[in-house]
């Protein structure tokens, strides 16, 4: 009997309850998309706000010591104290490990660059480029490439193996120097391989492997500060608490949960002696922005929830009063308060698991239309970014049209030289612009061919020029094919000459020679095609030139 009045009560009421159907239905399709979208929106945006810089700072516990009495400052004068480079390492070693994308450390030095036999002082800034280390089995890149990602060089990275630097552009332009110049910094003479533009004070200075600096400073692995960046997640009330006050299971929450404040601790245990700062102003902006992004998609999640909340109450009690008579005949009848009231239970539930399940459907589909919508999207800028041509910094853009082997052996030799990786990327960019220009020639070939088949099945009408013409572009396109096609073999003989040198781990120099190589790779696809044509269309004229010159002396000694 009661199957049968919940049966009659949706069978006898089916508008109001589709309209409450259809809000649950709406409100649940709103939370699984946002859901779904919100699960990783978190680590990309943090992935992409790591990109203005390093977060966390490092700096010798005894800098942030101040003695004061009567408001004088008694600490006394000193150039300061320094990390040990040995305790790096260890960074890479603690628990939130993973989070770390690089740390660079700084040591300054102040030395005298001659220049128009004159001295002058200078600062001379010591840090990692590209340096790799070895905490554990795998090997990890780090160094301000990856920490200070705004510095724009105008040249080449120095080798953190080395004695090349880089001059600040302000110093640059003072001294008139340029890449490629030798300069005299106290006695010792330095290669220039690169201008550095900042916008910060490393203008005025001369960067350099950390190496040279503590030459001039006399402090093997002195290390005056680090830079870390790390992914963080927005700070809260509960990460600002003082970790001393804490105890058993709330400690360790708060130490395996990766806040700007535990990641600073960890890294206060890792390296002796130091005290560990936050970058404010990277740190904030980061947590403002993903606090608001995550609200404002918890705000419409819950606006849509509420929204079918209230659409189902009403549809319930419009519902209880159009049948009020039938409520008292069940009372009449001896039924109590909690079957009447169970008879409405059961209704509500059944039409929230029927809109909710068809709701989740709902929601699902729109994730799945809104991830194919972006991979569409992501298909037009590529084409719009091949139309000009791919370079070596767009080549991110096109991870999906390369190989698992390539995906592979390109973050592999990040992780081990990434002066080989850019030319690496450079052939990669060039490989998928003949990938590309052969797969068009093909298409375009079958379009010919089909017109020309066409064209042949005409009867009665001079088509003789027209079809010159389409033989015509048979050809060109054939041999645009071929071309590209030759120059495709030798770009995958280039991927393995530098896929091999990378495994041999070259030293600077050699890696140096083998870039000069791989400099024709740099070039657009299609000028480099048009080159070779031209070159081979010149040699079979001067083929031909010296076949007729042989005939006619033939013919003039055999008249």
């Amino acid at each position: 009997m009661f199957v049968r009045l919940v049966y009659e009560s949706f069978r006898r009421q089916k508008r109001s309850k589709l309209l409450a159907g259809a809000a649950i239905t709406l409100g649940v399709t709103v939370a699984t998309a946002m859901i779904a979208v919100a699960t990783d929106v978190g680590d990309k945006i943090n992935r992409e706000l790591r990109t203005i810089g390093a977060n966390l700072i490092v700096t010798p516990q005894e800098d942030s010591l101040d003695v004061e009495i009567g408001g004088v400052n008694l600490k006394p004068p000193s150039d300061g104290a320094f990390l040990n480079e040995a305790d790096l390492p260890k960074i890479k070693g603690m628990y939130w490990r993973n989070n770390i994308l690089g740390f660079a450390p700084m040591l300054p030095a102040n030395v005298t660059l001659q220049h128009a036999g004159q001295a002058q002082d200078a600062t001379l800034l010591g840090t990692y480029f590209a340096r790799q280390i070895s905490p554990s089995k795998e090997s990890f890149v780090t160094g301000v490439r990856t920490t200070h990602p705004w510095w724009k060089v105008s040249g080449a990275w120095p080798d953190d193996n080395s004695r090349d630097v880089m001059l600040g552009q302000r110093l640059a332009a003072q001294m008139g120097n340029k890449p490629g110049d030798e300069i005299t910094v106290s006695g010792r003479r330095l290669r220039v391989v690169g201008i550095l533009s900042t916008g910060g004070s490393e203008d005025e200075q001369i960067v350099a492997p950390i190496a040279l600096a503590r030459e001039n400073l006399g402090r093997p692995g002195a290390v005056r500060r680090v830079y870390v960046s790390a992914l963080t997640k927005p700070e809260d009330a509960f990460a600002r608490r003082d970790p001393k006050s804490m105890s058993g299971a709330v400690y360790d929450r708060w130490y395996c949960s990766p806040y700007p404040q535990s990641i600073a601790y960890q890294l206060q245990e890792a390296i002796r002696h130091s005290h560990v700062e936050q970058i404010r102003q990277v740190s904030q902006n980061e947590g403002t922005v993903l606090s608001r992004i995550k609200g404002l998609m918890l705000l419409v999640t819950l606006a849509a929830l509420l929204a079918s909340g209230l659409a189902v109450s009403a549809a319930m009690a419009t519902a209880i009063f159009e049948r009020r008579t039938e409520v008292g005949l069940m009372k009449a009848l001896g039924a109590g308060h909690a079957t009447v009231a169970s008879l409405f239970f059961a209704e509500a539930a059944l039409l929230a698991l029927l809109g909710g399940a068809v709701g989740l459907g709902a929601g699902l589909i729109l994730v799945l239309t809104l991830l194919l919508y972006r991979k569409r999207w992501l298909r037009r800028l590529r084409e719009k970014l091949a139309s000009d041509g791919i370079t070596a910094s767009e080549v991110d853009w096109f991870l999906p049209e390369l190989t698992t082997a390539e995906r592979k052996a390109l973050k592999q030799i990040e992780e081990r030289s990434p002066v080989l990786a850019d030319a690496y990327r450079e052939t990669l960019a060039a490989r998928l612009m003949a990938t590309r220009l052969i797969k068009r020639t093909k298409k375009d070939l079958l379009l010919v061919e089909r017109r020309i088949n066409r064209l042949a099945l005409i009867q009665g009408a001079d088509t003789t020029s027209l079809q010159k013409e389409l033989h015509d572009d048979h050809t060109k396109l054939n041999n645009a094919k071929l071309d590209a096609s030759s120059r495709l073999a030798e770009i995958q003989a280039r991927m393995q000459m530098v896929e091999a040198a990378a495994s041999r781990d070259l030293s600077h120099g050699q890696t140096y020679v083998m870039q000069q190589r791989l400099n024709a790779s740099q070039e657009h696809l299609p000028l480099a095609i048009e080159m070779a044509q031209i070159e081979r269309r010149a040699l079979e004229e001067a083929e031909q030139e010296i076949q007729d010159r042989t005939t006619t002396g033939q013919s003039r000694d055999f008249p």
